[in-house]
């Protein structure tokens, strides 16, 4: 049976042609050197399968005879080693995929009933975040970060969390300034349609600064022990004191008591 020619396609996508065909699109995202997936060659019945690359250019065909024989794949050049067809999942691989590989694939079915099925494919470079930078400038850091790839999407964290509103992105979100004192670990996310690279950046206080801090929890520390230190002495001395006027207080009108002797002594 002939099958329907890219030709024929064309002139029935642009309604120039009428014929009885059902058509169904679909677009796939793919990284360069991945491979493109185009899938749904079943041999349910006698026809033939034709993948062709727009603007018309033949990748395989694919003929399903009857039940008592194998099918037939006939794969044309240049994709003699990049394609390969699985027959049990029917679906159809062309590996290393490149930038110029993007473009659309229509598959046809030429048998009892006929269809076209496009697939919308995208080859894209996937992202990787390749260094983190930052810069100090008074009371504010600027966190940057630089990456490769196409199409991506830059997404920060701090501290697992959303960002706060006094914290400020620009040059379409590579660059975060925040203020200095908001220490912490910073994680940025960069992704695509076809991949995802994160890294993280830890803010911490300029040294003088830190060491400024270090100093004054120092100072308040030693102020606090010698506070403490003061506080411990009135109480063993206001204890002492109360012990010493108890033993030094006569319980008797009469009795008298010398520098030396305790109660107990006179009675």
């Amino acid at each position: 049976m002939g099958r329907v020619s890219p030709l024929v396609s064309l002139l029935v996508s642009t309604g120039l042609l009428f014929l009885p065909l059902c058509f169904a699109s679909e677009n796939q995202w793919v990284a360069v050197s991945s491979a493109i997936e185009i899938c749904g060659f079943t041999c349910n019945q006698y026809g033939v399968y034709q993948l062709d690359r727009v603007p018309p250019a033949p990748i395989l065909e694919f003929i399903c005879p009857d039940k008592s024989a194998r099918a037939f794949v006939r794969i044309y050049d240049p994709y003699n080693e990049r394609v390969l067809v699985n027959e049990t999942s029917g679906c159809c691989l062309i590996g290393n995929a490149q930038r110029s590989d993007t473009g659309d694939y229509a598959l046809e079915w030429s048998g009892k009933d006929n269809w076209i099925r496009t697939t919308t494919c995208r080859v894209m470079d996937p992202v990787s975040v390749s260094n983190i930078t930052t810069n100090r400038s008074g009371e504010t850091v600027s966190v940057s970060v630089s990456y490769s790839g196409e199409e991506a999407t830059v997404q920060w964290t701090w501290n697992g969390g959303a960002l706060p509103e006094r914290h400020q992105l620009s040059d379409s979100n590579k660059t975060l300034t925040v203020p200095s004192t908001d220490t912490g670990t910073f994680t940025v996310l960069v992704s695509n349609p076809v991949s995802r690279s994160s890294t993280e950046y830890n803010v911490t206080l300029p040294a003088k600064e830190s060491e400024s801090q270090s100093k004054t929890g120092m100072i308040v520390g030693i102020l606090f022990g010698f506070l403490l230190f003061f506080v411990t002495c009135g109480m063993v001395y206001w204890i002492a004191t109360r012990k010493k006027q108890k033993t030094n207080r006569c319980q008797y009108p009469k009795g008298m008591c010398w520098k030396w002797q305790s109660c107990e002594s006179v009675i």
